[in-house]
Parts: C-alpha cells; sequence; structure tokens
C-alpha cells in the first residue's frame, strides 16, 4: 500500500529521505521532496551526459575497514553516515544468494567516506589512552580542586573516579566528561579554603603538572611531556616582557610571560586585555591569571 500525505502526514520510513519513498513506498512531504529533488538531479545529469549514479565499492568497503581498525566499527559508521546498517552490511558482506556488491550509489558512497576515524566519532564505550584523563584530573588538582569536587560535579564516587589517577585506560565517555570538566575548571579558582590549600600540596607533593603545562592540542598525547619551563626559567628579560606587553610580538619563556601578567595586573589592566597584548588565546589567559591567584592563596 502506497501512504500518501493526504492519508498520513507522518514519515512512515525511519526517517524522510529516497529511501523511504522508493523502498518505504512513504508519500509523505519529506519523501516526496527528496525524490523530486533525485528525479530533478537525475534528468539534468542525463541531459548533460554527466549521469553517473553508480561508483565502484571497493574503496568505499577500505575506507570501512580502515574506520574499524581506528575502533569505529561498520555500525557506528552508517549511523555515522546517515546510512542504514542494511546497507553496510551488504556492502561488506553481500547476502545468503549474492557476493558483496560491486559498485554502490555514488550518494551512499560519498557519505561514507566522509566519516573520519576521529575521537568524537568513536562510541562512548570505547576504549581509549587514559593520558589526557589522568593528566586533566591532575591539573584541576594542582589548581586546588579535590577529587571528591570533581567526582561530585561528574555525579560519581571519589573512590570511583580516584581511579583515572592509575588507569591505562578509560572509556570514551569517561574522557569526555572529565574533558568537559577540565575545560569547565581550568581557568577558575577553586573557593579558597582549606580544602584546597591540603589539594593544592597533595599535587605539589605527587608532582602533577598544572594546566599551563599542557597544550589543549597534545594534552591527549602520551609521549608528550609538561612545559614546566626550562633551566633559565627563572631568568626574566624585562625589555622582553615590556615589549611584549606593547603589543610587540616577542617570543617569551613561561617564567617571562607569566612575570609579564603580573605587571599587566599589577597596572590594572583586564585579563582579556593582556592576553591580547600578548597575543593568547581567551582560555590561556584565563588559565594563567587563575595560577597565579592560585599560587598567591
Amino acid at each position: 500500500m502506497i501512504v500518501t500525505a493526504a492519508s498520513r502526514p507522518d514519515c512512515i520510513a525511519p526517517k524522510a529521505n529516497l529511501t523511504g519513498y522508493k523502498i518505504h513506498r512513504c508519500r509523505c512531504a519529506g519523501c516526496t521532496e527528496a525524490n523530486r529533488v533525485y528525479v530533478n538531479r537525475r534528468n539534468r545529469l542525463k541531459v548533460y551526459g554527466r549521469w553517473q549514479p553508480m561508483v565502484e565499492a571497493e574503496p568505499v568497503r577500505q575506507h570501512i575497514r580502515t574506520l574499524g581498525a581506528a575502533g569505529i566499527g561498520w555500525m557506528r559508521a552508517a549511523d555515522l553516515a546517515g546510512v542504514s546498517r542494511g546497507c553496510v552490511n551488504r556492502l561488506l558482506y553481500g547476502s545468503t544468494s549474492r557476493p558483496p556488491c560491486k559498485r554502490v550509489r555514488r550518494e551512499t558512497a560519498a557519505a561514507i567516506l566522509a566519516v573520519r576515524a576521529t575521537t568524537d566519532n568513536l562510541a562512548p564505550g570505547q576504549i581509549v589512552d587514559a593520558a589526557g584523563t589522568r593528566r586533566r584530573a591532575q591539573a584541576l588538582a594542582a589548581l586546588g580542586w579535590s577529587l571528591s569536587e570533581q567526582a561530585r560535579r561528574l555525579g560519581r564516587t571519589v573512590g570511583n573516579y580516584s581511579q583515572v589517577l592509575t588507569a591505562s585506560t578509560v572509556q570514551l565517555r569517561t574522557a569526555w566528561s572529565v574533558r568537559d570538566l577540565y575545560d569547565e575548571l581550568s581557568t577558575v579558582t577553586p573557593p579558597p579554603g582549606p580544602t584546597a590549600t591540603r589539594t593544592r600540596r597533595w599535587a605539589q607533593r605527587k608532582g602533577f603538572a598544572p594546566p599551563l603545562a599542557w597544550d589543549d592540542d597534545t594534552i591527549d598525547d602520551p609521549s608528550v611531556r609538561p612545559d614546566l619551563g626550562g633551566p633559565d626559567g627563572d631568568v626574566i628579560d624585562e625589555v622582553a616582557v615590556q615589549r611584549a606587553l606593547a603589543g610587540e610580538r616577542v617570543t617569551l619563556t613561561p617564567a617571562e610571560r607569566d612575570h609579564a601578567f603580573r605587571v599587566g595586573l599589577a597596572r590594572g589592566l583586564a585579563v582579556h586585555a593582556i592576553g591580547k597584548r600578548l597575543h593568547l588565546s581567551g582560555d590561556t589567559a584565563r588559565r594563567i591569571a587563575c595560577c597565579i591567584t592560585t599560587q598567591a592563596a
């Protein structure tokens, strides 16, 4: 039975698209519009002699296998591409009566090939290296955010959460939640009090690196070490500091950068204004100010 827009306005397909029109025989407004666009494009390309609806399937199969090796299974890849799992299953394995297809629709191929093996595309339950998660939890502790407070904000018990400090791997959902917490708190000084003081002293004894020691682009890389300043980190070039505060692009050591911030704050400059003069991102400027405030506490 063909379902028309008049007899049933809601789409009976999983979602309104060309598959809904052709396979599910749905005639809702969305599926009908998808078919209209497809027919118009097909007719136009036929006129120009460029109608090639099918492409080789092997490059698409290889891409799906590459995604699988990176931790993105074929069902997850299908969901990310917005194509049916049945389509990808037939592409990979064929059916009981047919081998895997040799050609695939151009639109399907383009959608699958557009899926990239990024962390954000992994399934939430995927197991990943815990280095970035561990470093973020430690950096927050270095600021004075206790593990108990971090766990509370994440809706977890401190006994369970503290395992991230020693675990070699974590689930991706845990890595995401700690990353979001780090983005929220790494530029904020915790309320003053004995808990924050004890946490900072504990983190210092453990050798935890603060947020400023890590770059957002490399904090998840296990091979990268924290930037705690070189052997000459306490030597301050006052001329370079003054030039930097004047807005010149000057290469500063971490110690000089922090000193420039202190000088700017002493002059009454706002944090964002100092960051702009030193050509720093807003997050980096706030983290420096937060660390300076923490050290003064």
